[in-house]
């Protein structure tokens, strides 16, 4: 386990924003003064109806400095986890009408890996202490849709033009083009939703304990963690070698057997070894005299 988060802590960059709307926090609103920072976003909505907020000019900034592939945003209430879509124009089948079958529409473009990560996220997070396990499904079904969502607009804002504010938002104060458009790469980050809890206080033992954190030890911070884990594990695929206790190089009329497992990924189709020796790893794996001995 040690290893597994020194692995995650070399090869990942990870951006934490304890208290987007601080001025909600401190005064236990969810609007930051009457601006509700979750539908402040240039997506779906009117340019008068974006980029309100401090709130959401400050994610904005974020998301046009960096690139974000995947992304969780942890809300309280009702215990889910949701993903793309929750915007209105890909609302086809009504929430109330749910028999009706889904349409591409409402699906997506990368619908199927988000259904794989958020069933990871379920099953890491677990149950207990009567906290539940989550429900999972798009936004759209299990929430409600909604204009200028922060989840749909971290993940489709700079490629989808039917989602698209037209000459961005005209609020004062804040230039247009912040909004207007953004780089090709900028906001293609697989937002997920995370409805925590409708009780926002409980006894501590309500949320766990780091002791617990890898025993599937019930509670909203202990599973919370957990599934944040599986967010930043799941960024990019990795292989670890189960056994590098041999030395020595291996004679071409030889064999041996090679273990290893793959990380950040929830499902593994087909695996293919490459081998040979390269320069850079020639002092770890053999020496350059014994590379031409038997070459």
């Amino acid at each position: 386990r040690l290893a597994w988060l020194a692995h995650l802590s070399r090869t990942r960059i990870v951006y934490a924003l304890p208290a987007t709307n601080p001025w909600g926090f401190a005064n236990r609103k969810r609007t930051e003064v009457r601006v509700d920072t979750n539908r402040d976003f240039a997506i779906d909505t009117s340019p008068s109806a974006c980029a309100q907020s401090a709130t959401g000019r400050v994610v904005n900034e974020l998301f046009r400095r960096h690139v974000f592939q995947v992304g969780i945003t942890f809300h309280g209430g009702m215990e889910a986890i949701a993903y793309e879509w929750g915007a209105p124009t890909y609302n086809q089948v009504r929430r109330f009408h749910s028999h009706r079958r889904l349409t591409p529409k409402d699906l997506a473009p990368d619908d199927a890996s988000q259904v794989s990560m958020s069933q990871a996220m379920v099953l890491i997070a677990g149950e207990g202490l009567g906290i539940r396990a989550y429900r999972k499904s798009r936004m759209n079904s299990i929430v409600y849709p909604v204009h200028g969502g922060m989840e749909d607009w971290a993940y489709a804002a700079s490629w989808d033009a039917a989602l698209s504010v037209k000459g961005g938002c005209s609020v004062k104060g804040y230039e247009r083009s912040r909004t207007a458009s953004y780089d090709d790469a900028s906001n293609r980050c697989s937002m997920l939703l995370v409805e925590t809890s409708n009780a926002k206080a409980g006894p501590p033992s309500l949320f766990g304990s780091e002791d617990k954190l890898f025993g599937m030890g019930p509670g909203h911070v202990t599973r919370n963690v957990r599934l944040a884990l599986v967010a930043i594990d799941i960024v990019e695929p990795y292989v670890t070698w189960r056994d590098a206790s041999v030395e020595g190089c291996v004679h071409r009329a030889s064999s041996t057997s090679l273990s290893f497992s793959v990380g950040g990924a929830a499902k593994v189709e087909s695996s293919t070894v490459y081998w040979g020796c390269y320069d850079a790893y020639a002092k770890s794996v053999c020496s350059v005299e014994k590379l031409l001995a038997r070459a």
